[in-house]
């Protein structure tokens, strides 16, 4: 297991997702811990990371709020109703919120010495 340094910022996220979404019922509450988790889990998915860096904490939260306002319509492709229409897209997370993770590259070379000669510049 990786150490996380930021595990003890989960408490906070998720009081932040419960006071956004006014959620006082513990179903409600479990939803958002699972929200919340499946959002720092599509983070980390394209960042390569073991854990949601902090500078994409607030992100994870709004992506849980999405998440959490999706749930009974996931998938919806189109619906209107009273002058209100809804489309969405074929993500489970919106477009606008994924294009705000820099995904992080990694190299195939664990460290410098493992890159062959003649590839090396120094």
């Amino acid at each position: 297991m990786i150490f996380n340094p930021l595990s003890e910022n989960s408490d906070i996220k998720l009081d932040n997702l419960i006071s956004i979404l006014g959620v006082t019922e513990d179903v409600d509450i479990a939803k958002c811990k699972l929200y919340l988790e499946t959002a720092g889990d599509v983070i980390k998915e394209i960042r390569q990371y073991p854990f949601v860096e902090e500078k994409y904490s607030t992100l994870q939260v709004q992506m849980a709020v999405e998440l959490f306002n999706k749930q009974g319509i996931e998938g919806q492709l189109s619906h209107s109703e009273n002058g209100i229409s809804r489309s969405f897209a074929s993500t489970f997370i919106s477009k606008h919120l994924l294009d705000q993770i820099t995904p992080r590259v990694k190299s195939v070379y664990e460290d410098l010495s493992q890159i062959p000669m003649p590839l090396r510049r120094f």
